[in-house]
């Protein structure tokens, strides 16, 4: 894919194979604010596709998918993450999906995973 970014506007004439991830995610905050929710959703697919490893990338996907009217597609990327923000989202996908016992689970586990660290290492 080609793309430029510049002071905030993206151009299409250079390969950005290069381009800094921070530079794209703040792109992509900076969509979902001006609500251009297709911008950040072509932005978030490239950063994934660049390093789909990252749970900042994936989450920033993720939430560009559920204000698309998405939750499925953004359900299934959150699957599996720890991330409480991630889990968090995944509940809200859950949710408007009616899958309540399901999102239930997900924010009850986010802070039973923190009761139980926060137990073990208090020994």
């Amino acid at each position: 894919w080609a793309c430029e970014v510049r002071s905030g506007a993206m151009v299409a004439p250079r390969e950005c194979a290069g381009v800094d991830e921070g530079l794209l995610r703040e792109q992509v905050w900076r969509s979902l604010r001006l609500n251009l929710i297709r911008n950040a959703c072509f932005i978030a697919e490239r950063l994934c596709a660049q390093n789909g490893q990252e749970e900042e990338n994936v989450y920033l996907l993720a939430m560009a998918y559920h204000r698309l009217g998405k939750p499925a597609r953004a359900k299934e990327l959150l699957r599996g993450r720890r991330g409480d923000q991630c889990r968090y989202l995944l509940a809200q996908c859950h949710i408007e999906l009616n899958e309540f016992i399901e999102a239930e689970k997900e924010l009850l586990g986010s802070s039973g995973d923190r009761q139980q660290r926060g137990g073990r290492g208090g020994r």
